[in-house]
């Protein structure tokens, strides 16, 4: 969605504005922290899963969030709100990526002890702008929430040892899985940047092709579209690649960067369906890990 420029609004300490060149997700939301003695905007964004640097632009350059069909309200919720707000775009995007309308699917009611329906999606995935919320329309059920909605084919019987299918992925999106380079293994890709924006970057390459199920498990765990604490699924943290513990800068959280067929040599004992399953297991990140 084009964003109206230039922006002719003044705005005020504590608004909640969006810079013309972010990605329209509530992410990416930002609030308003004071003013230069130029006149130009400091801003900050107000999820803390962004950099929680100060950044400064002209005034022209930043956005009402309802001109991109985002509500200004959520900058102002709580991060546990504002990070549920992403991961529904996020499995929107993921959604309508992979499934198209007329899928077979099976509906969870998490309200009844009914029996599951069966039924099939009538249009693709959207995500509420001004709810935030995620549904699929199904033919004679109405609109679900995609948290309740599953691939019929894909179908996940039990979160201790889900059925893995031995099919190769589709070319994901680019943040997640681009099939660039062709082989036996998978590699993970990942980096760690601190609050300074320092980055390093680190991998680790498991036995297995990755298959579509054990990429949506993996996309499903992982935090705000990117974000996930290496430790909780036995991958190594890269902190400590950037020198000593700062307690300023440093945090747990590290960016899925691409996940991918590679003819490397596995680096990690365990198999990328081992993999998947652990990250299908987390319940909550803890961010609360000792990396000092």
């Amino acid at each position: 969605m084009s964003k109206p420029l230039p922006n002719n609004k003044k705005w005020n300490k504590g608004d909640i504005v969006i810079y013309y060149a972010d990605p329209p997700e509530p992410r990416f939301l930002r609030v308003v922290k004071g003013f230069t003695d130029q006149g130009l905007v400091k801003t900050q964004y107000t999820s803390k899963t962004q950099p929680r640097t100060v950044e400064v632009h002209d005034m022209k350059y930043l956005v009402g969030p309802r001109s991109v069909d985002l509500n200004p309200q959520w900058g102002k919720d709580s991060q546990e709100q504002q990070n549920t707000y992403q991961a529904n775009y996020d499995r929107v995007r993921h959604w309508n990526f992979l499934y198209q309308a007329g899928t077979d699917v099976r509906l969870v009611d998490p309200d009844h002890d009914a029996n599951d329906l069966i039924g099939v999606t009538c249009t693709p995935a959207m995500f509420d702008r001004e709810t935030g919320e995620a549904y699929v329309g199904v033919l004679r059920q109405g609109n679900w929430d995609l948290k309740f909605v599953f691939v019929e084919k894909e179908w996940i019987t039990t979160k201790a040892d889900p059925p893995l299918p031995d099919a190769p992925p589709p070319e994901y999106d680019v943040d997640l899985a681009l099939p660039v380079a062709d082989g036996p293994n998978t590699v993970f890709r990942y980096r760690y940047r601190d609050g300074d924006n320092y980055k390093i970057h680190g991998q680790a390459v498991f036995a297995g092709r990755i298959t579509p199920t054990e990429m949506s498990m993996i996309v499903g765990a992982i935090d705000s579209r990117c974000w996930f604490i290496p430790q909780q699924v036995g991958m190594e943290p890269l902190q400590k690649e950037l020198g000593d513990y700062d307690a300023e800068s440093d945090h747990v959280w590290h960016e899925v960067g691409q996940i991918t067929f590679t003819t490397e040599e596995p680096t990690d004992v365990r198999t990328i369906s081992e993999l998947a399953k652990q990250f299908y297991r987390i319940e909550q990140w803890d961010d609360t890990i000792d990396i000092s």
